[in-house]
């Protein structure tokens, strides 16, 4: 290893104790527990990355809000497609929805930290509830 890769390792360690870093290395691991068990499938996996993709918008905004709006709700009804595909008992494709959207918001609160070292927002961005609590 060179001189570059032991500097990094050691700014990486440094930054691994600060609190905040810790708290969000605590919150990416319940992030990774809550996929395995809520057994997130292939297809809800893939809707789930390009949700997460399409909920960070530019700081420039976008040139045209109501394709990127269509594009993210043809996205929310794939994802609810693919949990019917899943799903045996129809009664629990609403509540299946709502994990995963809390998984979602999870992941967006971990990447805005990270990305802007800031805190995310407590009502979901996918169903608009209100929820403060964790996963």
């Amino acid at each position: 290893m060179d001189l570059t890769g032991i500097s990094c390792l050691s700014v990486c360690r440094e930054r691994m104790r600060l609190p905040y870093m810790t708290d969000q290395c605590e919150q990416m691991l319940k992030i990774s527990n809550e996929f395995v068990r809520l057994q997130v499938s292939n297809e809800e996996y893939l809707c789930m990355k390009v949700l997460l993709l399409l909920s960070t918008v530019p700081k420039d905004g976008l040139k045209s809000q109501s394709v990127f709006e269509e594009l993210r709700m043809s996205y929310i009804k794939e994802l609810g497609k693919a949990i019917v595909k899943r799903e045996e008992n129809s009664s629990k494709n609403w509540q299946r929805f709502y994990q995963l959207t809390k998984l979602l918001d999870s992941m967006h609160d971990v990447m805005n930290f990270i990305l802007n070292n800031g805190t995310g927002v407590g009502v979901s961005r996918y169903t608009g509830i209100d929820d403060n609590h964790d996963i």
